[in-house]
């Protein structure tokens, strides 16, 4: 699956609602209905590793307070990356084969966003953060790590 749109650039002003204020600016408008979908530890290599664009994973556990405070803000990224970044979440503690995989990547501490680009780990964020600097923070490696050159659709002046 493809994932189409344009990176938030840097006259993109993030606000609390992003299907509001960023349908005309980055291409969100119908987006605005994406969600964040739960994958079990099954569905990583074929959600994650063979996406053939970013995608960038929270993992995380029920139990958690910034967890539940981050839920809000991961929940809107879609909307604000208009569907140029694909974005999935794990509960760890939903099985042993979760945990098992998180600890595999290193997940210490809850939230962590891993990203992805062409399969590859290139960045994480751990911990809370409101809507202006995740977006910040996930654009700014997407772009280190050139993840959004795999797609024709973007706009130059989001490169």
């Amino acid at each position: 699956m493809s994932w189409g749109g344009s990176l938030p650039n840097e006259s993109t002003q993030v606000t609390s609602n992003p299907c509001l204020e960023y349908a005309g600016s980055i291409g969100a408008g119908d987006d605005c209905e994406m969600t964040v979908e739960e994958i079990p530890a099954s569905a990583f290599d074929s959600e994650v590793r063979a996406a053939d664009g970013p995608v960038v994973i929270e993992f995380w556990i029920r139990s958690c307070s910034e967890c539940q405070r981050f839920k809000s803000v991961y929940e809107q990224l879609p909307a604000v990356f208009g569907g140029s970044v694909k974005f999935v979440k794990m509960n760890m503690f939903l099985s042993l084969e979760n945990l098992r995989l998180a600890e595999g990547f290193g997940v210490e501490e809850t939230p962590t966003v891993k990203l992805f680009c062409s399969g590859k780990e290139v960045g994480e964020v751990v911990g809370y953060r409101p809507l202006d600097k995740a977006v910040t923070e996930i654009k700014e490696i997407l772009e280190r790590e050139k993840c959004h050159n795999h797609y024709d659709t973007l706009s130059n002046d989001a490169k």
